[in-house]
């Protein structure tokens, strides 16, 4: 069975290989646009017969319509990665939540730290108090928090699992 957080840790893989898809994309479409203007210039120019050669032809109608798209589309994976980010955040936060507090302090103390770190608190701070924090807080600090969940992915996704299938209490 999949946690919400090993969910969101696969979204946010896709985000990125579609954000290098992309990019590497936009590239080629660049370098395409630039060799097509640069050979194709005074065609390019003809229709216009401005006073300003390179920039009527630079600004054809052919030019901004790409770069337009180019830039609707560079702009969206982004956001949609950024979003990706704030839940994954926000999901790791809601993981803290779920566990029993004794059992953060007992055996995951590592990965609560590093959440703390991550989110712009002191390393002895209360889980009561977190509880009582606006998870705007950690949406804003998405960024940081995303990459301390990466990087201990497995750990985790482990602690995911705990908070999902407790045991049961002695």
């Amino acid at each position: 069975m999949m946690t919400e957080l090993e969910r969101v840790l696969i979204r946010k893989g896709r985000q990125l290989n579609w954000l290098f898809l992309i990019v590497a994309s936009s590239g080629v479409t660049l370098s395409g646009l630039f060799g097509y203007t640069w050979l194709h210039f005074d065609e390019l120019y003809d229709p216009y017969q401005s006073v300003y050669p390179r920039l009527s032809t630079v600004f054809s109608p052919l030019n901004m319509t790409v770069l337009c798209f180019l830039a609707l589309a560079n702009g969206l994976i982004f956001y949609r990665l950024k979003q990706t980010k704030a839940h994954l955040a926000v999901t790791a936060y809601m993981v803290l939540l779920n566990n029993r507090p004794e059992t953060l302090t007992a055996h995951y103390q590592a990965q609560l730290r590093q959440f703390f770190r991550a989110a712009g608190l002191p390393d002895n701070y209360s889980l009561a108090s977190l509880k009582k924090m606006n998870m705007r807080h950690f949406m804003t600090l998405s960024v940081p928090i995303s990459r301390t969940v990466t990087q201990n992915k497995s750990q985790w996704i482990r602690l995911a699992h705990f908070a999902a299938n407790p045991p049961p209490c002695q």
